[in-house]
């Protein structure tokens, strides 16, 4: 897709987990499964941290996440300078933990929050953005 749209020159691939600290983690790849869970078992990966993937003093003018509940974690483990300098987030919130776990630390920290629908049983989208 990205040479398809000539996009490979503005794009970094990396084959990882995206998690709350780096290391090794595993990741189920079953075709027949959506969810891409990490730590349980399967094929060993690397995983990273948003803040070793954002460059020191980059900006993030849109942070999309749908990451299969570890958005949770993954955002609650960003440090405050590179929070600071997202400016929107999409997210998809699972049922692993509350919405409210993510969104209300990220409204702490200057977030608005702009759209909002629950789709039942913890599942849900949000859109976030600095006032």
């Amino acid at each position: 897709m990205l040479c398809a749209n000539a996009m490979e020159s503005r794009c970094t691939l990396h084959e990882a987990a995206l998690g709350e600290r780096p290391g090794d983690t595993r990741i189920r790849l079953d075709i027949a499964s959506q969810f891409r869970r990490t730590g349980i078992s399967g094929y060993p990966v690397q995983a990273l941290t948003l803040d070793s993937l954002i460059p020191p003093g980059a900006t993030v003018d849109l942070l999309k996440m749908d990451i299969e509940g570890a958005e949770y974690s993954v955002l609650n483990s960003l440090s405050p300078d590179t929070l600071r300098r997202i400016r929107r987030i999409d997210l998809e919130f699972h049922p692993q933990a509350p919405a409210v776990t993510t969104i209300g630390p990220l409204i702490s920290n200057g977030f608005m929050l702009k759209r909002y629908h629950d789709e039942g049983e913890g599942y849900g989208v949000a859109l976030l953005a600095r006032g």
